[in-house]
């Protein structure tokens, strides 16, 4: 063999060897924890109440989420006080788990040809003793038992946008309150 050969040959082994030197491998683990699917029910729809529209000026009446407390500009003459409720909802799934929820910018109700707009929705989680607390677009599914199933409550408040001589009728509308996993 000549020298270049076998320098060559050489050269090639300490390369193959300092290559093994330099790698290393090591194993991880693969894990998945499947959950319950997040649900939610509707136990109370969102409720303004019966009114009577100023004929001159617009005004706005507020289902505050922390209970069933409104808040009226003076246009606005109440037929039935306490005859209003912020809607409320039930969220369920695995404990230990946050979520989130969305609530739409802006719906409008409706009697025949006539509508009103609804906007500024809010929500707040129902605590211990019923009391409420802000809630804004997330919440926690809390329990002593991690992994176990349970439930929160929230309510959902907003604005109705009356119009000057509102005409008289029963508005109704639709809107969809959606909670995910976070």
């Amino acid at each position: 063999m000549s020298k270049k050969m076998t320098k060559l040959v050489l050269a090639l082994g300490a390369m193959a060897m300092a290559g093994g030197v330099m790698a290393a491998s090591v194993d991880a683990s693969a894990t998945a924890t499947v959950v319950t699917a997040i649900q939610i029910s509707k136990d109370a729809d969102l409720v303004f109440g019966k009114f009577v529209a100023d004929a001159t000026r617009a005004d706005t009446i507020a289902i505050s989420a922390h209970g069933a407390a409104r808040t009226t500009g003076a246009g606005i003459v109440i037929l039935a006080p306490g005859d209003n409720n912020p809607a409320l909802f039930t969220v369920s799934g695995t404990a230990d788990s946050s979520f989130e929820i969305k609530m739409p910018t802006e719906i409008t109700i409706t009697s025949s040809a006539n509508s009103m707009a609804v906007n500024r929705f809010e929500s707040f989680l129902i605590t211990g003793a019923g009391t409420s607390t802000n809630l804004g677009e997330m919440g926690k599914l809390t329990s002593l038992t991690p992994g176990s199933i349970v439930t929160q409550k929230f309510r959902v408040g907003a604005t109705l946008n009356v119009t000057a001589a509102q005409p008289t009728g029963t508005y109704t509308g639709t809107f969809t309150v959606t909670v995910n996993y976070l």
